[in-house]
């Protein structure tokens, strides 16, 4: 990526406009989500990138305050890959190669 293009895309948007309208909507949206469900809940607390949060996602179970929670932590967990693929990738990137 040329640093031209990469310094365009870490100004912020103008607060005109409808591209940073829809970001603010997402954002308040998964901040409002992450009232109800303990997944969302964790990856703002933690980040979504910290063990926490990998291992909610490990875990596999949706889990929340209420049946609203768990349906959205339900979409949160929902994968394009089951969990225990990464899972086992996890434990296998530990391993040492046998030699």
């Amino acid at each position: 990526m040329p640093a031209d293009a990469f310094a365009e895309l870490r100004r912020p948007l103008p607060v005109w406009t409808p591209r940073a309208w829809r970001f603010a909507a997402m954002r308040a949206a998964a901040r409002a989500g992450a009232l109800l469900s303990d997944g969302l809940r964790t990856g703002y607390r933690h980040g979504f990138d910290s063990g926490p949060f990998m291992a909610h996602v490990y875990a596999n179970r949706p889990s929340g305050r209420s049946a609203l929670g768990r349906a959205v932590d339900r979409r949160l967990l929902e994968p394009f890959l089951p969990a225990g693929i990464f899972y086992n990738l996890m434990i296998s990137a530990r391993k040492p190669l046998a030699a």
